[in-house]
């Protein structure tokens, strides 16, 4: 069969009696580090998913979900050319869909995309949003120099094996004292990184974009709001650079919800900070780095250090 007649056959196919398919389009369900092809749909009171096996020939996984929503986020990604549909059900864990208006061998989601994503908004004006500015707790905001700010001390051990490698090369050299190599190197230092650090103080407290909000009955996200005890542990991740964005740091909240049941929310560009106020409201949750974070500190502590050694050797 091909991807339309599939589409409607499996979406069909969980329809009660009466009921009308609506809206039916092609996408991906990102769920963190797992991401699945299938066909979404609604009817009058259910979302319709159906998830495909890796072939994409073969259903793999169906289910119906109220349509009883907290809140929906529609974004477009990099280059326009794909949407992040976010949706957080109240009695189901949220889902994050990634689709395109158009998809190759499928003439029905050209006009079908724009209605779900109609569908799913109107459905959402009805519910009460969440305004980060004015929700009580502790708020975590987006570093916007942070990034500027840690490529710049990891470049400072440069500065004096730069000195003493280049100075190494002349003849009658007098090696400096620490005190002199110190000196070079604030001298050189804190007139570039001293206005980021001001910056990202002013930041942390006063016009840095509010990512969430933490008090110790809850956190207060952009799409919802997560008990506190759910919430049982905090996977961080680091990165300088990622999917031509930079500062893309996500904390992964795992949650165990009796209502939801078991699972995750990444939060993009979120502080370092931001894991001692979870902490302090939460002294008992567990929080990590992951694998991939701990490659990111390494490389990005070794790389300035190791091109230097190589540059100074070379002039």
């Amino acid at each position: 069969m091909t991807n339309k007649e599939l589409m409607f056959a499996s979406l069909n196919a969980l329809l009660q009696d009466g009921e009308t398919l609506m809206y039916p389009i092609y996408g991906v369900l990102d769920q963190g580090n797992a991401q699945s092809y299938g066909y979404f749909g609604f009817t009058k009171s259910h979302f319709l998913i159906v998830l495909l096996t890796p072939s994409g020939k073969q259903v793999r996984y169906t289910t119906r979900i109220p349509l009883n929503i907290n809140s929906v986020s529609v974004k477009k990604t990099f280059g326009l050319l794909q949407h992040s549909i976010y949706i957080d059900f109240k009695n189901a864990m949220p889902y994050k869909i990634l689709a395109s208006e158009k998809v190759l061998g499928l003439d029905t989601q050209a006009e079908n995309f724009p209605a779900f994503v109609r569908h799913l908004k109107n459905i959402a004006d009805h519910v009460e949003g969440v305004d980060l500015n004015n929700a009580e707790g502790s708020k975590i905001r987006f570093q916007y120099f942070n990034v500027i700010i840690y490529y710049l001390l990891a470049f400072l051990p440069v500065v004096p094996i730069m000195i003493l490698i280049i100075g190494s090369k002349h003849e009658n050299y007098v090696l400096p004292t620490v005190y002199e190599l110190v000196f070079e190197m604030l001298k050189i230092w804190v007139p570039i990184i001293l206005p980021f650090v001001f910056l990202s103080i002013f930041n942390r407290f006063l016009f840095g974009k509010t990512i969430c909000t933490v008090n110790d009955k809850e956190m207060v996200l952009e799409n919802t709001k997560i008990p506190l005890k759910c919430v049982k542990s905090v996977s961080y991740t680091p990165k300088l650079i990622s999917r031509h964005k930079v500062n893309y740091t996500f904390a992964t909240l795992h949650i165990d919800s009796s209502e939801k049941g078991e699972y995750t929310i990444d939060l993009l560009h979120f502080p370092l900070y931001g894991l001692r106020v979870i902490k302090r409201f939460k002294p008992d949750i567990e929080i990590k780095l992951t694998k991939s974070g701990v490659f990111t500190i390494v490389f990005g502590a070794l790389a300035p250090l190791i091109l230097s050694v190589l540059v100074s050797l070379v002039v």
